[in-house]
């Protein structure tokens, strides 16, 4: 049974700054329709109604309300608690086919999430989008290294390949690939209207037939089983895009001088 008495791997969140707490705390909150989620118990919460513009002191708060939405309500009830971010990172991967293994480090499984969704963002760009996007983020040596400015006549396969390493080089994913999903996400959770690339990977996952048929039946967290039916239901439209603001806030922590 895991530990939820002290979840070290979100420790960190409370030497974030303000706006991203609030970015965060909002989408626990608010619905893209921007009223209270029926669900939500932040308001209940004397620690964060009173540190609405100081989150840094109701990070607990904060994190306990996002692991609810990892759990079942009955089950929640009955251990008094939610389930572990890492149990909500790995769910999501499954659920998306991201590799992950229950040995890799939580920032590793992080970043294959990210790659997973940068790949899919860049393979339905047309080819003039790639051609465009390759220019702007590889093809000025005065701000790439050689090794990007080389491929200025490579097909466009070659250019995704480039786009995708140059995508999750550290400097490059702390100053652009999470800036532009981050981006992706506020209009995700905050805007019914969102359209998006960002809701056609959330939509596109695997339904439960053909989960089922590669031998995906089921998954088990404390004895609770459950059907895997991908990104489908209420709570994925908290914990897939709060687990993307975890993600980038962690880099922003990590790289504070990038």
């Amino acid at each position: 049974m895991e530990d939820k008495s002290n979840n070290e791997s979100l420790d960190f969140l409370k030497k974030c700054k303000q706006p991203d707490l609030k970015m965060f705390a909002d989408c626990l909150r608010y619905g893209n329709d921007k009223k209270d989620r029926p669900t939500q118990e932040l308001t209940k919460n004397k620690t964060y109604n009173d540190n609405k513009d100081r989150l840094v002191n109701a990070v607990d708060v904060l994190i306990d309300e996002f692991e609810k939405y990892g759990g079942s309500t009955v089950v929640n009830t009955i251990r008094r608690h939610g389930v572990s971010y890492k149990t909500i990172l790995t769910d999501i991967c499954e659920r998306l086919y991201v590799f992950y293994s229950e040995k890799m480090p939580i920032m590793m499984i992080e970043r294959n999430l990210i790659m997973f969704i940068m790949e899919k963002y860049l393979t339905e760009l047309q080819e003039e989008e790639i051609n465009n996007l390759f220019e702007k983020w590889c093809g000025n040596s005065d701000e790439t290294s050689s090794e990007y400015y080389s491929y200025g006549n490579c097909t466009i396969e070659e250019k995704l390949d480039c786009l995708i390493d140059y995508a999750m080089s550290r400097q490059n994913l702390r100053l652009k690939t999470m800036p532009l999903i981050m981006k992706e996400v506020e209009a995700l959770t905050t805007s019914k209207d969102y359209k998006g690339w960002l809701l056609d990977i959330f939509n596109q996952s695997k339904s439960a037939s053909s989960r089922n048929s590669l031998g995906f039946f089921n998954k088990v967290i404390h004895g609770i089983t459950y059907p895997v039916v991908g990104l489908q239901g209420p709570a994925y439209r908290v914990t897939f895009p709060c687990t993307l603001m975890i993600i980038y806030m962690r880099i922003k922590y990590m790289d504070p001088n990038i």
